[in-house]
This record gives structure tokens, sequence and C-alpha cells, in this order.
């Protein structure tokens, strides 16, 4: 009669459990991430965008000001849309120019440049570690600017 090793088993049953946990673990920490959950809601946001208005787009960016506007442009044009997947604002992609507005600022041009609506009229929606821009994109000014810090830096 063959003896039945007991730490052999234990060990195994272990490493499996193990495993399992670590599999379990990435799902949550990598697949229901909050950031992994946003861009779930961005991709169905931007293919009800597509769906409503037949279009076929690529997303560019996210703002939030006093709602949500999302960016996404085709081969001809930008759309800027909120969170129901209306349409909000269609320009011409030859009068973005988000260089223009980042030298304005004297930004570095990798700087990210997103777009909202801002008094009725598109602006980019340029980001710092300290400010946040709005910059008209007809009149090439600043519309609003908002400091990030709180305090006396």
């Amino acid at each position: 009669m063959q003896r039945v090793n007991y730490k052999s088993i234990a060990l195994t049953i272990f490493i499996i459990s193990l495993i399992v946990l670590l599999l379990v673990f990435n799902y949550f920490y990598f697949l229901k991430s909050p950031g992994m959950l946003e861009v779930e809601k961005v991709e169905t946001i931007t293919t009800l965008f597509e769906s409503k208005y037949q279009k076929d787009v690529d997303f560019e960016s996210r703002y939030m000001l006093d709602k949500v506007y999302y960016a996404a442009t085709d081969e001809a044009f930008l759309y800027v849309y909120d969170e129901n997947g209306n349409l909000l604002e269609t320009t011409d992609r030859s009068a973005i120019n988000n260089a223009l507005a980042l030298d304005l600022l004297k930004l570095d041009t990798e700087t990210h440049v997103g777009y909202a609506i801002f008094d009725g009229e598109l602006v980019y929606a340029i980001t710092t570690e300290k400010v946040e821009y709005l910059v008209n994109v007809e009149r090439l000014e600043i519309v609003l600017k908002m400091d990030k810090v709180i305090g006396n830096d």
C-alpha cells in the first residue's frame, strides 16, 4: 500500500490557490480599475455617437467643465458631443491648429490639447500641472484660466 504524501498535496493546493488568487486580482486590478472602466465608457459613448450620426470617428479627447465634452475626428471634421452622444459642434479640421494655441500660452508642443464648448463656442482645453486654460479656437484668445493649485505657490 502506498503512503499518501500530505505535504505534497498541501503544497500543490496552496500553489493552485495562489495562482487563482493572482488571476482574480489581475482581473479586478487591470480590467475593472477606474481607468479601464472610463475607457469602456468613452468607447460606449463614441459608439453611440457614431451610430446616431452614421459617422466613423476616432476619439480625440474628453474634458469636463460644466458637463463632460467628448471630441472625435474623421478625415474632414472635428465633432464635439456630450455623454448622450448628442452633437454639440462640428468644425472643419483645417480650422483647428493646436500648435497656435500652445504657442500663445508658450507651452511645449507635446502638451495634450482637448476640446470643449464654453459660452457656446468651441475652445481648446489645455491642462498643465498648475493651470487649465480654455482658448477660443476662432479668436485664439484665453477665455478662461483656472488655477489647479491651492496654496502659496
